[in-house]
């Protein structure tokens, strides 16, 4: 009877031993890749742009971007219905990543109803691939902060 419990003894040893020695200590390990930092639009040094802004002076490009962009909202908008129905108005504001490949990737969103924030969340990753921003000539991830603004439409000239 001893020697069992100094066999399970020996193994309760073994087992907390390893568990203990499998506790990552923190120390930072060096890796070659560093992570991508993402740089807001103000202060990138090229602009991320649609293709229509390609052709466009640099110092003009970053109002080209704001055109373009409220274009395609005004384009693209669908006022959600249930949200009509229920006259609900409000702004959605949306913080997206304009990646390295161009692609949209949301990282932030805020707003007065749910269901309108859905929909502005849809219609940016929606948006058409961009030329992505660039630092120092390396294409880079550039964060835009953007919002919409869903105002019921006005039936007071219906009524005339």
């Amino acid at each position: 009877m001893k020697t069992l419990s100094k066999i399970f003894l020996a193994i309760c040893l073994i087992v907390v031993a390893n568990g203990y020695a499998q506790v990552k200590l923190g120390i930072p390990i060096p890796s070659e890749e560093k992570p991508p930092i993402d740089i807001p639009f103000a202060i990138a040094e090229e602009k991320p742009m649609f293709e229509a802004c390609k052709e466009v002076p640099n110092d003009r490009r970053t109002e080209c971007f704001k055109k373009q962009l409220d274009n395609y909202v005004k384009i693209h908008l669908k006022y959600p219905p249930k949200s009509l129905a229920a006259r609900i108005e409000g702004r959605a504001m949306i913080v997206f990543r304009i990646n390295t490949d161009g692609t949209v990737t949301i990282i932030g969103k805020r707003s007065t109803d749910e269901i309108l924030e859905e929909e502005a969340v849809f219609l940016i990753n929606s948006l058409p691939c961009l030329i992505p921003g660039k630092m120092k000539g390396v294409p880079t991830a550039v964060t835009f902060a953007y919002p919409i603004n869903f105002k019921l439409p006005d039936n007071s000239s219906n009524n005339k």
